[in-house]
């Protein structure tokens, strides 16, 4: 069985961990559209979950996965079988995303060197109870333990 991962950096790890919870985005989407708990069944990075900066010179930049790691305070990724996970495109159509919408998306995906079809998600939030956790380190991605919920 195949496991998919929510991507992230350090910051928002420590915010999960204190939630004791991963839980939908809202940003960026229409106010028809259901928020989407992104996960990807790539099992190196995910290259969408790069960070932006905006250079001097005003322009919006992607961050490499190294950039993203130092920059975003470490590198984390959370967990579970693919099988209890909504595919890409039935996830963008149960979020009620708009066709224009969705391929945008996967536009954008595939100039950042992603790889929509191995995108699936949720509509609703998980407990990291029910996740796997591990945070990239020199030697590559190594298990943590999660912290008790509150």
């Amino acid at each position: 069985m195949k496991t998919a991962w929510h991507y992230t950096t350090g910051e928002k790890a420590k915010l999960i961990f204190e939630s004791g919870e991963l839980k939908p985005t809202g940003a960026f989407i229409e106010a028809h559209e259901k928020p989407i708990l992104w996960f990807s069944t790539n099992q190196d990075w995910e290259r969408t979950a790069n960070k932006w900066i905006m250079a001097p010179d005003g322009k919006i930049l992607p961050l490499t996965m190294e950039e993203t790691r130092n920059m975003g305070g470490g590198l984390f990724r959370f967990g579970m079988p693919s099988l209890q996970l909504i595919q890409w495109p039935k996830l963008a159509r149960l979020a009620n995303m708009r066709s224009k919408i969705q391929w945008a998306l996967e536009e954008g995906g595939l100039r950042a060197g992603a790889d929509f079809r191995e995108w699936c998600g949720l509509l609703e939030p998980v407990s990291i109870d029910a996740l796997t956790c591990q945070t990239m380190t020199d030697s590559g991605w190594d298990d943590v333990q999660l912290p008790a919920t509150p």
